[in-house]
C-alpha cells in the first residue's frame, strides 16, 4: 500500500512498483535429515489457512494437483493451497541453504500437532505431514507465515522469498541451545548475500 497506493485519494497509483520481499524467520524441521541450526529456503509453501479463498490468487496446475493430493492424504478441515516463491530470488542464494517446501499452519498448537489442555481433532496431522510426498515434493519444515506471504506477493506482481532459521527438529524432538546466535547468523548471511548480488 505504501508503494502503490495514493493514500490521500485512497486509490491505486496508475504506475505500480514491483517490490522485492525477503522474509527471514524461524521454523521447525519435520524431516529427520534437516539439522538444527541450518538455513532453509522455501521453494514452495503449503497454506493451511483459508485467507486465499477470499482473493483471486493465480495458482499453477502443478500447485493445484499437489494441494489436492495433500487434502486427499492428510486429515485437514479444508482444502490447503500450494504456492511457489520467486524463482528470480532463489537464484541469488547459493548451496549454503537447504531447499525445501514449507507448511504454514494457522496456529501454534493443534494446527501443528500440539496439544495442552485442549485435544486436537486431528491427532495424526504431524505424522501425515512428515510422510507426505508427491513425486519429488516433500514437506520439510513448519511455520506460520510463508504461504500467505507468497500468495499475496504473486497476486500483486511482487517477488518474495522466505528464508528460515531451523531452530528445532520435530522428528527428533530436539531444539537449538542458542537460537539467538542462529537467527543473528542467518540475518548477517542474508544481508551479505544481498549486498554481494545485484538485488
Amino acid at each position: 500500500a505504501l508503494a502503490n497506493m495514493d493514500l490521500k485519494r485512497r486509490e491505486p497509483k496508475s504506475r505500480k512498483k514491483k517490490l522485492t520481499f525477503i522474509r527471514i524467520g524461524t521454523s521447525g524441521a519435520i524431516q529427520n535429515d534437516i539439522p538444527i541450526g541450518s538455513f532453509l529456503i522455501s521453494n514452495a509453501a503449503v497454506g493451511l489457512d483459508n485467507v486465499t479463498k477470499y482473493y483471486d490468487i493465480p495458482f499453477t496446475d502443478t500447485e493445484k494437483i499437489i494441494a489436492q493430493s495433500i487434502f486427499n492424504e492428510i486429515d485437514l478441515p479444508s482444502m490447503p493451497y500450494v504456492i511457489g516463491g520467486s524463482d528470480k530470488l532463489k537464484a541469488y542464494f547459493n548451496d549454503d541453504y537447504i531447499r525445501g517446501n514449507t507448511i504454514t499452519a494457522p496456529g501454534f498448537y493443534a494446527p501443528q500437532g500440539r496439544s495442552l489442555r485442549l485435544n486436537t481433532k486431528y491427532p495424526k496431522i504431524l505424522d501425515q505431514i512428515m510422510s507426505f510426498h508427491k513425486h519429488d515434493f516433500w514437506i520439510s519444515n513448519l511455520e506460520m507465515e510463508t504461504a500467505a506471504f507468497y500468495a499475496f506477493s504473486r497476486a500483486m506482481g511482487h517477488h518474495a522469498i522466505s528464508i528460515n532459521a531451523i531452530l528445532a527438529n520435530r522428528v527428533k524432538n530436539k531444539f537449538s541451545k542458542n537460537p539467538t546466535k542462529v537467527i543473528n547468523t542467518l540475518i548477517k548471511k542474508v544481508l551479505e548475500d544481498i549486498y554481494a548480488s545485484d538485488l
